[in-house]
């Protein structure tokens, strides 16, 4: 199997991986030997660029492949990106709120309850970025603060509201529901955006 690492081939030897898993762990750590601030962003495997959930590539021998193609990028430029990224795309989670409330208006609770599933699944996506990021660059998030309270402890208020949220959509309360999307939810999207700015300045700063 042919590698190629930022257009350089590499004299990697995977013949004992026994899992595409193993391959890109071998690359990976080649990578961080060579520079431990660049990370693996994007991988082409036999012409086929690689996603996250693409079970075919993942669960097929690695002797059955040709070339994989690697890029990499410096690891804190490469989390910033992706931070701003989240940030462009959290007000877009207030208008998922609203949704939320005028579906269980309509008495459709089956279609709220749709709604913040979905939703949830993003806040979830959010909150395991900011851990991964946490270990990958081992920022202690215990010690950057936010509107007086630490990241860890504004992270664990969200998944708090989260669950109370859900609860209200069960109960088809109305009342709480509509604190909960107007005041709390509405105030956890600009703590967030708060927190992608901290986690900026703090990682443009290393």
């Amino acid at each position: 199997m042919k590698i190629i690492v930022d257009g350089v081939k590499t004299d990697l030897n995977t013949d004992r991986c026994s899992s595409f898993d193993e391959v890109l762990l071998t690359i990976q750590n080649h990578v961080r030997d060579i520079d431990d601030r660049r990370l693996v962003i994007d991988v082409t495997v036999d012409g086929r660029k690689l996603h996250e959930f693409d079970q075919e590539i993942k669960a097929a021998n690695p002797s059955t492949f040709k070339e994989i193609v690697i890029k990499t990028d410096d690891v804190n430029k490469t989390a910033i990106r992706a931070l701003k990224e989240i940030k462009d795309g959290l007000p877009k989670l207030s208008g998922s709120m609203n949704n939320i409330a005028e579906s269980l208006q309509a008495g459709d609770r089956g279609r709220a309850l749709e709604t913040f599933s979905q939703s949830c699944t993003e806040w979830r996506k959010i909150i395991q970025f900011l851990d991964d990021l946490a270990v990958l660059l081992q920022i202690n998030y215990s010690t950057l603060k936010v509107n007086d309270k630490s990241v860890d402890r504004a992270n664990e208020e969200l998944l708090s509201l989260l669950m109370d949220t859900k609860k209200a959509i069960e109960a088809d309360d109305l009342v709480m529901l509509s604190d909960l999307l107007e005041y709390e939810l509405a105030s956890k999207i600009d703590e967030e955006i708060e927190i992608a700015d901290v986690l900026i300045e703090h990682i443009a700063a290393r």
